[in-house]
């Protein structure tokens, strides 16, 4: 039997892991997420209230609610709650936008014909 070529992988270099970068991340996160579960207590009331029968309108009381998501926008900085745009790890990155995609055969960046 022929013996097989082993392809060599390329080396990678592993980045140093900042722990306390880390952990700071992750305790802001912990506060945002504290903060948002507690606020959609009082939201859900809100919500609730309206629904019951002696007002039952339950149009106002949906938008109620989406009215106090948006609310968190005002609420979260007078918490002095720095919610930032960053992944809990701080590297900066959200997740969301995983930069320019790759110029790989499979990929749909680039003119199509």
């Amino acid at each position: 039997m022929a013996k097989k070529k082993r392809k060599e992988e390329p080396e990678v270099e592993v980045p140093d892991f900042d722990e306390v970068k880390f952990m700071r991340g992750e305790m802001r996160a912990l506060r945002v997420t504290v903060l948002v579960v507690l606020w959609a207590i009082p939201a859900a009331l809100v919500s609730w209230v309206l629904t019951v029968p002696p007002l039952s309108v339950s149009v106002v009381a949906f938008f109620a609610g989406i009215g106090m998501l948006f609310l968190l926008k005002w609420v979260l900085p007078i918490l002095k709650v720095d919610i930032g745009w960053t992944s809990p790890s701080g590297s900066g990155r959200t997740g969301w936008g995983r930069g320019p995609r790759s110029s790989s055969p499979g990929s749909r960046s680039g003119s199509s014909s």
